[in-house]
């Protein structure tokens, strides 16, 4: 797998900069909504003055003498302008107001819901790059990233190069759907393995080290686990090959994190071989 250098300084700016926008679009937004509805207060509060003075014009009218009533007359149809800007102006302010009102929505989901998941996502990475810098990965692997075949201490499991692995006449159909997990957990696992259990295996920790690791970070809990990364890895859960004749392998079980991995371009994955 092609080394990604990522910084964890760049990582914390992109976080820092996240919590940032959401912070002053909230704001902004809330300003914004503000800002229309006292216009739209200001013109309704105009609308009904000017409605108010085209109905005494036209009440002064109706009582005015002959010689009046062509004044009186060029002054209601100046007032009845007015007004009819007057309701224009409202439209507009309503419409202004009303489209404020779903940006401030709009913003304070984005802000409540998509930034904090970002963020997250993020405090994810920066706690696998500090677990990844402080587990030494042993000189066993091979090249950069997912390394070529190694031991992890475990029977029955060794490392698989992927390319040698078939499943062309048992495609994935459908979901990754295992209970409640998706794609998402599945590529969430198989990085986890790659960046967190991979190197802390090779540098000694043993399955109740990630458990304690889980508790003490509040994840002892569901699917998003290290220590049911490691369950799925290299515990009872593992991934399950049969070898074939020309030395290739079939998937008795783990098509979904085999298919992941590669799309991560991961190399090597540790499975059960029978056969």
């Amino acid at each position: 797998m092609s080394k990604t250098v990522a910084q964890p300084e760049a990582l914390k700016g992109m976080r820092s900069a996240l919590n940032d926008w959401a912070k002053a679009a909230k704001g902004l937004s809330v300003q914004a909504d503000a800002a229309t509805a006292a216009l739209r207060g200001e013109v309704e509060r105009e609308l009904r003055r000017r409605t108010t003075e085209l109905s005494a014009l036209e009440a002064a009218l109706r009582a005015a003498p002959k010689d009046e009533q062509a004044t009186l007359a060029e002054k209601v149809r100046c007032a009845d302008r007015g007004v009819e800007a007057a309701r224009r102006a409202l439209t507009l302010a309503t419409d202004a107001n009303r489209r404020a009102e779903e940006l401030r929505r709009r913003t304070d989901d984005t802000a409540s819901g998509l930034v904090p998941r970002a963020s997250r996502a993020l405090e994810h990475k920066l706690r696998a790059l500090s677990d990844y810098a402080a587990a030494p990965v042993s000189s066993a692997g091979g090249s950069e990233g997912s390394a070529g075949p190694v031991g992890y201490g475990v029977s029955g499991i060794a490392d698989v190069p992927l390319d040698q692995v078939r499943f062309d006449d048992n495609p994935i159909r459908g979901g990754f759907g295992r209970g409640d997990a998706d794609v998402g957990d599945y590529r969430w696992a198989t990085e986890t393995w790659e960046s967190v259990v991979r190197p802390g295996v090779l540098a000694g920790k043993i399955r109740e080290d990630f458990a304690r690791r889980d508790t003490e970070r509040g994840q002892h809990v569901g699917f998003r686990r290290t220590a049911g990364v490691y369950d799925m890895f290299l515990g009872d859960d593992s991934i399950r090959l049969s070898r074939r004749s020309d030395g290739s392998f079939d998937v008795v079980g783990g098509r979904h994190r085999i298919e992941v991995a590669r799309q991560l371009g991961i190399t090597h994955l540790p499975a059960r071989i029978h056969g």
